[in-house]
């Protein structure tokens, strides 16, 4: 599903979105793993998701990639998510990446431990697409979107800095079952168009992860190209 709209729009209609999933999924099973970015967009869309009445002590969230800091760093995703969220989700729901400056996959370790004690997947996904159409920390043509692990990786030489990351690996977000990817700003459009572009595959855009999920949503404030 592809929705357009204006920036307040969309981060609304985003929330929404994944309030519905959220609910839907604890319905089931009594409890739902979302995974999320950092970035100003998804600021926007916490501020709005935390006004929703959810079930917060069933909510497990994570990280879908985040750079190697200490979680109180300035450029911590974990400390924006803490921020918007951390008033209205229970101790022990909001899951930092362990941080371990010389031992990056003993992180790792922790972190695949912690979502594997919690069935090892994601229930809902949300992605904001880069200039270049990377999502997490998986870039086009790199050897990130090519690893084959279903799991937490480590990234080294992102061709974004900083260089070395930790990010959901593309096998890990493609065992969701519902995504949110938002292509925000007039720098997206060409990302837009790559990942409505049939002749280019995963590799050459990695948000079209998302559009490979059973239910997904494309948010953006930008033309959406004729097919």
């Amino acid at each position: 599903m592809i929705i357009q709209g204006t920036f307040e729009q969309l981060t609304e209609k985003a929330a929404a979105i994944l309030a519905q999933a959220i609910r839907q999924c604890i319905a089931v099973k009594n409890e739902a793993i979302l995974a999320v970015p950092g970035g100003r967009s998804v600021a926007a869309i916490f501020a709005k998701l935390r006004q929703q009445e959810l079930p917060w002590e069933q909510l497990h969230i994570f990280l879908l990639d985040e750079r190697l800091v200490p979680t109180d760093h300035e450029d911590s995703n974990y400390r924006l998510v803490k921020e918007q969220l951390g008033m209205v989700a229970p101790p022990g729901m909001l899951h930092p990446f362990p941080h371990y400056p010389e031992e990056p996959q003993r992180g790792v370790a922790e972190y695949n431990k912690k979502l594997k004690g919690l069935g090892g997947r994601f229930d809902i996904v949300l992605a904001s697409s880069g200039e270049d159409g990377h999502i997490a920390s998986l870039f086009p043509r790199h050897p990130s979107i090519g690893n084959p692990a279903s799991s937490f990786i480590i990234v080294h030489d992102a061709p974004k800095p900083p260089a070395e990351r930790m990010s959901a690996s593309r096998k890990l977000i493609m065992q969701a079952d519902t995504g949110v990817v938002l292509f925000l700003g007039s720098a997206k459009a060409r990302a837009l168009r790559n990942a409505l572009d049939t002749h280019l595959s995963i590799v050459d855009c990695p948000a079209k992860i998302i559009m490979e999920l059973q239910g997904y949503s494309l948010l953006t404030d930008q033309e959406v190209p004729n097919p």
